[in-house]
């Protein structure tokens, strides 16, 4: 069986036809997620995204993003004055034995998008070495070089386990955290994910 995914394309014939500001990415909307048409909102798919670390328009089709999209629409609907700050894109899955999973920019997203970018590369195991079953998991770090920032991250470990340390990655990204942040971070005895921020002293070059 061949599978092969070539991306989506927001519908929106509808907003465009009715006037409502668009783009190549979606539906234009405001911070407060409102579109140029009065009382009118857009979130979801259809929406144009912005990142929420470069804080330009990009391609964000995830379910998760349109559920966080929607809990500031709903909010704002109740004159709460809610902000979106931005799309982070963390997702995973799983193939066969294996979960995958980034949050965040990639290195090359980052340079392209003007930044100066240092990343760090580990591959740590799930279990004390003494334990039986032990499984390495791999993890790529993007920081900006300029602010020391956390700005994207990746894993790849067996089982399904990638989903865990991707929302961490996910929730480092949002609080500012920075690469001393991270390895001054004091985590539970158990090995199972801490030791894949401990490794990132060891820091490749920006186009490693």
């Amino acid at each position: 069986m061949l599978s092969s995914s070539v991306g989506v394309v927001p519908n929106i014939e509808l907003a465009a036809e009715a006037g409502i500001q668009t783009s190549s990415l979606g539906i234009v909307t405001d911070q407060h997620l409102r579109t140029s048409a009065v009382g009118v909102y857009a979130a979801g798919d259809c929406a144009e995204k912005k990142s929420f670390i470069t804080q330009k328009p990009t391609r964000g089709e995830f379910g998760t993003n349109a559920v966080f999209m929607a809990k500031v629409v709903a909010q704002n609907m109740m004159g709460r004055n809610k902000v979106f700050p931005g799309i982070i894109n963390a997702n995973a899955t799983t193939v066969y034995d294996w979960s995958i999973g980034s949050s965040g920019l990639t290195e090359k997203m980052a340079m392209d998008a003007g930044l100066n970018v240092v990343s760090g590369y580990s591959e740590v195991l799930d279990k004390y070495p003494m334990m039986d079953g032990m499984t390495p998991i791999r993890t790529k770090l993007v920081f900006n070089r300029d602010t020391s920032s956390l700005i994207g991250g990746s894993v790849m470990r067996k089982g399904h386990g990638a989903a865990q340390n991707v929302d961490f990655i996910s929730f480092g990204i949002q609080m500012g955290a920075t690469l001393e942040d991270l390895l001054s971070y004091q985590y539970a005895t158990f090995k199972k994910c801490c030791d894949i921020f401990n490794n990132h002293h060891k820091i490749a070059p920006p186009y490693g």
